[in-house]
């Protein structure tokens, strides 16, 4: 699940964070992303869903496919290959 961009403490830091959660086999982990803009943080949050979700494929030797294209539809990140 992805929300809202919001605006970070307006009392500290400068920017957007969008929260963000990804449940696998009953378990949730809550994460959130940060950028200068709210579409910074969204875009970001959409590449970390991306690499989580690649991590636990490789993790638990899982194939993922989205509209019949292999992968997460996301980018790929280079580090994790």
């Amino acid at each position: 699940m992805i929300g809202k961009s919001e605006l970070f403490d307006p009392d500290g830091m400068e920017g957007f964070y969008c929260p963000f959660s990804i449940e696998f086999r009953g378990q949730k982990k809550c994460c959130y992303s940060g950028g200068a803009d709210a579409v910074q943080a969204l875009q970001l949050a959409v590449n970390m869903i991306g690499a989580n979700l690649e991590h636990l494929a490789r993790l638990h030797d899982l194939s993922m496919s989205w509209e019949r294209l292999e992968g997460t539809g996301s980018p790929q990140i280079d580090s994790l290959q």
